[in-house]
């Protein structure tokens, strides 16, 4: 009887230590929230067919890396926001009415989001679902 319960603590505690392994791996991730693309704009860039994407100071997306393609010129940049979530990409090709991808991941790689828009110079961004 001796050796059967010491063998069944030794499995539960086993089992214990598995479950607590399993579960301290795991951490909620916050998904990053989207950015408030109504206050970003395109600008024409230095040469003609250029453009450049800016965004205002957010803090929320502080310190994320941004993805901007233009996908009816199948071109575009990569880029980190500042701490303070404000970024200025380099000039991509870009002409009005292009459809355009912001994708957004935070530097970790785990939380991640992406929205599309159409490409209106000195015009606030609309955002939506890309299709």
């Amino acid at each position: 009887m001796r050796l059967v319960a010491s063998r069944l603590r030794l499995v539960l505690a086993a089992l214990a230590l598995a479950l607590g392994l399993t579960t301290a791996c795991y951490t909620p991730s916050v998904p990053l929230p989207p950015p408030l693309v109504e206050n970003m704009t395109f600008a024409d860039g230095p040469a003609a067919g250029s453009v450049i994407l800016k965004s205002p100071p957010q803090p929320a997306i502080g310190q994320a890396r941004f993805s901007i393609y233009n996908v009816s010129q199948k071109t575009g940049v990569i880029l980190e926001s500042a701490t303070d979530g404000s970024f200025t990409t380099a000039p991509f090709p870009g002409t009005d009415g292009d459809y355009v991808q912001i994708y957004y991941e935070d530097m970790a790689g785990g939380n991640a989001a992406q929205l599309c828009t159409t490409l209106h110079v000195a015009a606030a961004l609309v955002g939506a679902a890309c299709h």
